[in-house]
């Protein structure tokens, strides 16, 4: 059965990454300070560098950067920043498609504020975040999309702000293993048909291919161009009993003798009707010989 179906995901199919790799991403967008911090909001960036000890859990370092400037006068410029560790909860195996994700995490966060003289303010901080990973290109790269809110108390605060991080980005993953069940080059979350024989061709949904219709798979096939309703061999090349060029199955006639000609279907033609067939009577034709002439005795003796 020839199998024709259109991948929805432009990009090559491929098997994901599953063990203890580690992910690195890299984003930017926009910080959103508390209003309390009196701080206008201006552009962020973030870099990670996680490891992935189950398809649930990933434990990732983190650098968040947030610069702006102050909303009074005369706006002087500040930057905020927290590094930390999270621990990051994938609500979906880490190995599929798309994985939604909740993070939490303690850090040090920076505060400061540019001027004369400069005020700094550095102390523990915290953080929690809701994103989304999504595969973009093969099993090792992904978009990364992340909403992050950095919990720091400021001076003389008795409570703590919430600054927010707003980020998109690209995600890399490093090292791991291929998971590809059947090993035909589809990820196992891709693949409708898991149990493809090794060397077997096959389309971005992990189908095996057909394209001759012979029931042997592309790939294996040895004989690709099989015409439609040949008895084959395991190998996918038509049989032929008879050796007349008309495949079994096709073969009307499968009984023809050797040498006869023969139609499209395998029967042996007949022109003259004397009932010898084609190609038969022209090789007995060849192959008969003149009789030799015997000479008298008296003519040879004069």
């Amino acid at each position: 059965m020839s199998v024709s179906r259109s991948a929805w995901l432009a990009s090559p199919a491929w098997a994901q990454i599953a063990g203890r790799p580690f992910e690195i991403s890299g984003s930017g967008g926009g910080f959103i300070p508390d209003g309390r911090a009196r701080i206008r909001s201006g552009a962020a960036s973030q870099f990670t560098l996680g490891w992935r000890p189950t398809p649930g859990l990933t434990l990732e370092a983190h650098g968040t950067f947030g610069v702006s400037h102050a909303d009074t006068l005369p706006h002087q410029k500040h930057n905020f920043s927290q590094s930390g560790l999270d621990f990051r909860m994938n609500l979906r195996n880490a190995e599929s498609q798309t994985v939604p994700f909740f993070l939490a995490g303690i850090g040090y966060g920076l505060s400061h504020t540019g001027g004369t003289p400069p005020d700094k303010l550095a102390r523990g901080s915290a953080d929690i975040g809701l994103g989304l990973l999504r595969s973009i290109r093969g099993q090792r790269t992904y978009l990364r999309l992340e909403v992050r809110d950095v919990m720091f108390r400021e001076r003389n605060a008795l409570e703590f702000s919430n600054h927010l991080f707003a980020t998109v980005g690209l995600q890399f993953v490093v090292g791991g293993r291929v998971h590809d069940s059947d090993l035909d080059g589809v990820r196992d979350w891709l693949d409708t048909c898991p149990n493809t024989p090794i060397g077997a061709k096959v389309d971005a949904h992990g189908c095996p291919i057909d394209s001759d219709g012979d029931g042997v798979f592309d790939g294996l096939d040895k004989c690709p161009n099989t015409p439609k309703g040949c008895t084959i061999d395991r190998n996918g090349c038509p049989l032929d009993a008879d050796q007349d060029g008309v495949c079994d199955g096709i073969d009307k006639c499968p009984e023809t003798p050797a040498g006869a000609t023969v139609d499209a279907t395998g029967c042996p033609h007949d022109s003259d009707g004397d009932g010898v067939l084609d190609g038969i009577g022209s090789i007995a034709a060849r192959t008969r010989r003149p009789a030799s002439r015997s000479i008298p005795t008296d003519a040879r003796s004069r």
